[in-house]
């Protein structure tokens, strides 16, 4: 009997918790979604709780499909009911809806987004990720979504974002990156304007501590060039060997250009103290002088008029 309890508990204590997910859709193909045509496509109803990668697969999938058809006919996926817990993107839709052009995963506090979380939807024209909590878009993202025209990741926490990440997207026209820490633009239909989005997001969002270096670089710059020493100027050189440098090996040796540049930052400002201290004194002695010039003046005007005050009409 004791045997047996025992190995009830040890069965008991083997059984992993259910990693299974099962969402209900509600199909629908009656209104337009983000510049895109009416489509057919689930918007799910399910509440989901994504808190581990462990569990993140979608294994099953109900609703009542519209006019007879097919789930291979369901080009968009929709998720975007306020009180869910995704943290992860959800895995195993593409069992379900192989020919998906949309995809939608808003307000549901998705941390991350990878490679393979997007690979198996090369069809895929328009993604939304928009009210979500990602903080890294890495190099690589879209290689297998070439057809992505529009693209939503609005109000995340955007603050880096890989310099070759949409070199893959030829026919990006639409680009929404509103409200990010690192980017606050968006472009409608407007390929030029991608275009400029892209260029500016690939110069600002990159990492951190590398942006707080260049935006230090930056200021010192603008402080050595106010100055004409012969000697700012060299230190000036020094300053941009520096950042090419940092350039080319990133923010390898963060610390010690660190604290050359701050060794740098008080030469500069004690030039800048001697350069104001000659300034004030040649200012102060011309002023001195003109006003000695024109009290002699004054004096000998004075005189000359038989010490009476001259009298300028």
């Amino acid at each position: 009997m004791k045997v047996a309890v025992v190995l009830l508990i040890c069965c008991m204590l083997s059984i992993k918790p259910s990693s299974q997910i099962s969402i209900e859709c509600i199909f629908g193909g009656n209104y337009q979604f983000h510049q895109l045509n009416y489509i057919y496509h689930c918007e799910t109803r399910t509440i989901m709780n994504i808190i581990s990668p462990d569990n993140a697969t979608i294994t099953k999938v109900t609703g009542t499909a519209l006019y007879r058809r097919t789930n291979d006919e369901v080009l968009g996926f929709v998720s975007w009911k306020e009180g869910k817990s995704i943290q992860y993107f959800p895995q195993g839709i593409d069992k379900f809806f192989k020919n998906l052009q949309m995809i939608y995963v808003e307000k549901g506090r998705l941390k991350e987004i990878h490679q393979a979380d997007l690979k198996p939807f090369a069809k895929l024209i328009s993604l939304s990720l928009e009210n979500n909590d990602i903080e890294n878009i890495e190099d690589g993202l879209f290689d297998f979504n070439e057809k992505l025209e529009i693209l939503w990741i609005n109000y995340n926490k955007i603050m880096t974002v890989g310099s070759k990440v949409f070199e893959n997207l030829p026919k990006m026209h639409s680009l929404y990156l509103k409200s990010n820490p690192c980017v606050d633009m968006e472009a409608y239909s407007n390929p030029s304007l991608v275009k400029m989005i892209i260029a500016f997001t690939t110069e600002n969002c990159d990492d951190p501590k590398y942006i707080e270096l260049r935006k230090k670089i930056t200021s010192l710059e603008v402080d050595l060039k106010k100055s004409n020493f012969e000697s700012s100027k060299a230190i000036l050189e020094k300053f941009q060997d520096f950042e090419k440098k940092l350039d080319d090996s990133r923010i390898e040796h963060f610390e010690a250009l660190r604290n050359n540049l701050e060794l740098l930052h008080d030469k500069t400002d004690n030039m800048a103290d001697k350069h104001n201290y000659w300034l004030i004194f040649f200012l102060g002695s011309f002023g001195f002088l003109f006003v000695l010039v024109i009290a002699v003046a004054a004096v000998v005007a004075f005189r000359r008029n038989g010490g009476q005050v001259p009298y300028f009409s």
